[in-house]
């Protein structure tokens, strides 16, 4: 008896990817407090996780007995409470959220160099009787720091410190150096730039300090506690790149946001351009213009293709972009064109049967591109996706018909338009071999060189251009971004075009073949209000989020073994549905060659899954092999 009473159940959380239960039980010789982080034996090897709840074996006799498993026991350890009970809360809400376990959401938002080692500094408690308030600050991104700096200040006052969340580690790296101008020793980085040792003596050091501190940081850092933190500021707070691309599929977003809530502290998003779902309630009538000194001019590009010969039926470049960039570079100046998509042309469509052509792997688009072999220049298609490359010489997987037509702009197609008007363009792309290491170094070179350049490139390269800004900017196109199957799409088109409005200091022209569409009467940065009305009322109507959840399941098997999973899971789901929920099951996407097919579930909810216990239950039950992803950024 007096064994068993020494004896303790603790309940653990395992901080393992991939891992859906929300905790496992283990035996222990002494009772953990909950927080702790230990090493408990799973799946044949020793694992972090951190302990939930511990009670003595007496009180939990009856459970154990009628349990149909046996426990296994934990050594002795030392251990340490490295998180702060309202981050584990806000932990344990964004795992229900996305069905997922605490332990899978814990493990992504800290880094290994904290979690493989002994030497980290326990978190300090903070119990903040505050009202957490939110606030929006639309500007573009030089004047968003000197207001993030003016927001900081008023804390430092205080005593208090501030957490900033960036989208990526770039993003990171330039926002702490502007915040060092303003607080040279008091801005701090925390990202995957720096290496394991730098983390943990960087996360040790904060977590400690007590004087004022600003921190900025990536998603995987987000389980940091700061002493006395009370500001939160979200920057890029539209950028899609805080969704993980790996398991668990969170948004960094939403747990940066609940972290605010769960401490009372004060939150900021700030971007060119404020969607809907961060302003949802509000009273946004500060957010209503974004302000540019540059001049623009919207080009129909659908008038210039029928004022073109017969010969030529489609024009790339309008007159109005080829004289304003002849012009300013004349007067040795710098300007920028934007194209949406990489390659020669984003996608290929059989002519005779319509079906397009796609990356045998995975089912994805391939997009045509131009290379050089062996001094000879060919034509190949590349998938962005998987990485997978083809032949352009090709037939039609479907009706193998030769007739394959290539659609769309890419940035290669307008490099090569533009080098018959002006000589050699600097292209930025995903494609371009200098695009991670030396972007920023060529494009600080052609800001401090007195010549003149035409510089070309997708998104990859509006980062490094927000900071120097150009006289003269062009949008070759943008259209595209408004067939990407995502509810979303719109407010991203229309971000980009604000971004690239932001870094002009003279004029911007932007094309399209869609002048009608409901989001070019704000392409100046005015009525954006109007918009989010449209916005709102469209979701609505259409039962996308805000306004509900959306769920995906995404099954990768066998053809009929695919079909088959997915209408067994439908026939289950459909029985916890509300009558105003819905399911869909969207057409099947493969190849026959690999034999591997993608069956698709797709949930229209009510609510979210936090307060759909069943169905939450259900989705954690499933295999590890079908993915879960809880509002995702494209629905098919």
């Amino acid at each position: 008896m007096e064994a068993t009473e020494k004896m303790f159940v603790l309940e653990v959380m395992p901080l393992v990817s991939g891992f859906r239960e929300s905790s496992v039980t283990y035996f222990s010789i002494q009772p953990y407090e909950p927080g702790a982080l230990i090493t408990v034996p799973l799946r044949a090897k020793d694992r972090y996780g951190i302990v939930v709840s511990a009670s003595s074996v007496k009180k939990s006799k009856a459970e154990i007995k009628n349990a149909n498993f046996s426990l296994r026991k934990i050594k002795k350890q030392t251990p340490k409470k490295i998180f702060r009970s309202s981050f584990l809360k806000t932990v344990q809400e964004v795992s229900d959220f996305y069905a997922t376990s605490p332990g899978s959401v814990l493990h992504s938002l800290t880094p290994v160099s904290v979690l493989g080692n002994t030497d980290v500094a326990e978190a300090k408690e903070m119990n903040s009787k505050k009202k957490p308030t939110k606030k929006s600050i639309q500007r573009p991104y030089g004047e968003r720091i000197q207001e993030y700096a003016e927001e900081i200040n008023k804390v430092f006052d205080k005593g208090e410190s501030v957490m900033v969340l960036a989208p990526t580690v770039y993003g990171a790296k330039r926002i702490t150096e502007k915040l060092k101008d303003h607080f040279p020793d008091s801005a701090f980085e925390l990202s995957s730039r720096l290496s394991a040792k730098k983390q943990r003596e960087t996360w040790n050091f904060l977590a400690e300090r007590e004087s004022p501190t600003v921190v900025v940081l990536t998603s995987k850092f987000l389980s940091l506690s700061l002493p006395k933190q009370s500001l939160y500021i979200l920057e890029n707070s539209a950028s899609e790149s805080f969704f993980n691309i790996k398991r668990p599929h969170l948004d960094a977003r939403l747990v940066f946001e609940l972290m605010a809530s769960q401490n009372g502290g004060r939150l900021l998003f700030g971007d060119v351009f404020i969607p809907l779902i961060q302003t949802k309630n509000k009273n946004t009538k500060e957010l209503d213009t974004l302000y540019s000194k540059a001049d623009s001019e919207l080009i129909s590009m659908i008038e210039d293709d029928k004022k073109s010969t017969a010969k030529q039926k489609f024009k790339l470049l309008s007159e109005e972009l080829i004289k304003a960039t002849d012009e300013a570079l004349k007067e040795n100046k710098r300007v920028f064109w934007f194209v949406s998509r990489r390659g020669l042309f984003p996608s290929t469509v059989c002519s005779d049967c319509g079906n397009e052509y796609t990356c045998e792997k995975c089912g994805s688009s391939l997009v045509l591109h131009k290379k050089r072999d062996e001094g000879e220049e060919k034509r190949i298609f590349i998938c962005h996706r998987c990485g997978n490359q083809e032949s352009a010489n090709a037939l039609c997987r479907n009706c193998e018909s030769w007739r394959l037509e290539p659609l769309g702009i890419g940035v290669d197609r307008v490099v090569e338009e533009a080098t018959k008007h002006f000589a050699s363009p600097i292209v930025f792309s995903g494609d371009t071999a200098t695009t991670k290491t030396k972007t920023k170094e060529i494009l600080k070179n052609i800001f401090e060189s007195e010549k003149s350049r035409l510089i070309i490139g997708t998104d990859i390269a509006l980062p490094y251009l927000e900071e120097n800004k150009v006289d003269v900017s062009g949008i070759v196109s943008i259209d595209s971004r408004l067939a990407i199957p995502s509810y979303t799409s719109e407010e991203m088109a229309l971000r980009t075009m604000l971004s690239i409005l932001s870094l002009s200091k003279e004029k911007m022209i932007l094309q399209t073949r869609r002048k009608e569409h409901r989001i070019f009467p704000h392409y100046r940065g005015i009525d954006l209000n109007e918009f989010r009305k449209e916005e709102s009322k469209m979701r609505k109507a259409l039962g996308y989020p805000p306004y509900s959840t959306l769920v995906e399941l995404a099954i990768s098997k066998k053809k009929n073994e695919a079909i088959n999973t997915r209408e067994n899971i439908s026939i289950k789901l459909k029985e916890l549905l509300e009558k105003s929920e819905a399911i869909y099951s969207p057409v099947l996407h493969g190849t026959k060659k690999r034999g591997i097919y993608k069956a698709v579930i797709l949930l229209k909810l009510s609510r979210d899954l936090r307060k759909a216990q069943k169905i939450r239950r259900f989705l954690r039950s499933l295999p590890p092999d079908i993915e879960i992803y809880v509002n995702p950024q494209n629905l098919w």
